[in-house]
């Protein structure tokens, strides 16, 4: 995925963004395309990990992120869909907004109606180009309208979804933001936040914050390894958890008091 995305000099000045968009609105709007879509405007359908990625290090919650892309869906900005059992958003002008000299194809199934462009290199060198000198995105009217009505079905379906998480919510709004300024490493696959999950539910957060401080300056820099570390000191950890340095320095305190204690008896006697 190219590493730079254009935001044009007018962005500030269009109607959607001035007029229908909050501060915040505008700010996950502009890390859709600069941090989680790839080369053709697409990504995951997944709030979690579009908070961890734009928002981390902020206190923000699922249900405000759930919100603007509901909002971002009703204007036709997004189009929100389902392919091969995933949950996926193409970003609807993201030929309009970016006018890049390469793009890398898509992991992901486009939306019905949609044509990509693509241009990059084999490993070998060689320069693969399609469709690169067409327009690109929606080629009729008739596939915005489908993929407005199945984004619509999908906003009610995960407003739903949102209603129940709240009441059956396992982790703090910004638990995953205070683990991730522990561990010094970023979420960054919904294979690594779908682990974490299931690391709160076996730990709880207090016990995976701990083991996180403790992890922290050993040197990992993979987020997937890290968690497997947690998860195997969790088990453990009540019993056999490290000591901390403050742990350790109370411990030599009382056994200096205890054979100071000891001395003393031993002279009165």
């Amino acid at each position: 995925m190219a590493n730079r995305r254009m935001i044009a000099s007018d962005f500030f000045e269009d109607d959607f963004v001035g007029c229908i968009l909050n501060y915040f609105e505008r700010l996950l709007w502009i890390g859709l395309f600069s941090s989680i879509a790839d080369d053709q405007g697409r990504m995951i359908d997944n709030t979690a990990l579009m908070r961890a990625k734009i928002f981390l290090y902020d206190d923000v919650t699922d249900e405000a992120v759930e919100n603007a892309l509901i909002k971002f869906n009703e204007h036709k900005k997004i189009i929100r869909y389902e392919k091969d059992g995933k949950k996926l958003i193409q970003i609807v002008k993201w030929w309009n907004y970016q006018t890049p000299s390469w793009a890398s194809p898509s992991k992901f199934p486009p939306p019905d109606n949609w044509i990509d462009r693509e241009k990059y290199h084999t490993q070998r060198n060689k320069v693969v180009s399609n469709n690169w000198d067409k327009k690109g995105g929606l080629h009729n009217e008739q596939g915005n309208e489908q993929g407005n009505e199945q984004g619509n079905a999908i906003n009610e379906m995960r407003g739903n979804e949102m209603r129940g998480n709240e009441m059956n919510a396992s982790s703090s709004p910004n638990f995953y933001s205070k683990f991730q300024q522990t561990l010094g490493i970023p979420l960054t696959t919904n294979k690594e936040i779908d682990y974490l999950k299931e690391l709160i539910d076996e730990h709880g957060e207090n016990k995976i914050l701990e083991i996180a401080e403790w992890l922290n300056g050993k040197g990992e820099q993979s987020m997937y390894k890290a968690l497997r570390s947690i998860d195997t000191a969790g088990k453990k950890w009540n019993k056999q958890r490290p000591k901390t340095a403050i742990e350790a320095l109370e411990e030599m305190n009382k056994k200096l008091e205890q054979e100071q204690k000891e001395v003393l008896n031993g002279k009165q006697s």
